[in-house]
């Protein structure tokens, strides 16, 4: 912070390169087997959730949210899903950030990768 020079600058290189990616990214499609995909990687990186706090937990459980959100736009039927109750009871797990646990949370995480299958 030293460097409002740089830190111009660099604020500069950021806006050139999402400028530069913004088109490519709104014309990405997902297909449900590549979101699904996703889902089952985050949801199974089990020793990072260990490492980490409770923001990385709640950061993992409104991404698997969101990812889940847009499979059961293009499938309705999965509002009323094991896939849905699963990521749901993750924010069960973080409502009280005092008692949170990552053991805990990492069993849950196991139940929404086995409702992906």
């Amino acid at each position: 912070m030293n460097d409002p020079a740089g830190v111009a600058s660099a604020a500069d290189d950021a806006v050139r390169v999402i400028d530069a990616l913004t088109p490519k990214i709104a014309t990405t499609t997902w297909k449900q087997d590549d979101l699904r995909e996703f889902m089952r990687t985050l949801a199974g990186d089990e020793d990072f959730i260990i490492r980490s706090d409770v923001a990385s937990a709640e950061q993992t459980a409104l991404a698997l949210q969101s990812l889940s959100a847009a499979l059961t736009r293009a499938n309705p039927k999965l509002l009323k899903s094991a896939m849905t109750e699963a990521v749901d009871a993750l924010f069960t797990e973080l409502q009280n950030r005092n008692t949170y646990d990552p053991n805990r949370f990492v069993a849950k995480l196991r139940a929404v990768v086995v409702s992906l299958r």
